[in-house]
């Protein structure tokens, strides 16, 4: 017999407020998150506004469960291909 497991989530596109930008910056500057990125450096602040506002092709959504921030997703548009990134804080 299959199980399946359904968690309700909803995705809020994020806006430049400091609210979304700190999590942002809060997830991704976690040591777990910078193990698989790219640059495994911790980000400060000027620098994630900066990449923040750098980029319009990009748009970013809060992953909510039961009314709370777990997350964030990332879409990218590039050269032909479209690409998809996200991090899961906490459930």
């Amino acid at each position: 017999m299959e199980r399946y497991i359904l968690i309700m989530i909803s995705l809020i596109k994020t806006t430049s407020n400091s609210i979304d930008l700190d999590f942002i910056l809060k997830i991704r500057n976690e040591k777990l998150v910078r193990k698989f990125s790219k640059n495994d450096q911790i980000i400060s602040m000027i620098n994630h506004r900066k990449w923040c506002s750098n980029d319009k092709k990009r748009e970013i959504y809060i992953i909510n469960h039961q009314k709370k921030r777990v997350g964030y997703i990332r879409y990218e548009k590039k050269k032909n291909t479209n690409s998809f990134m996200g991090n899961i804080f906490k459930i």
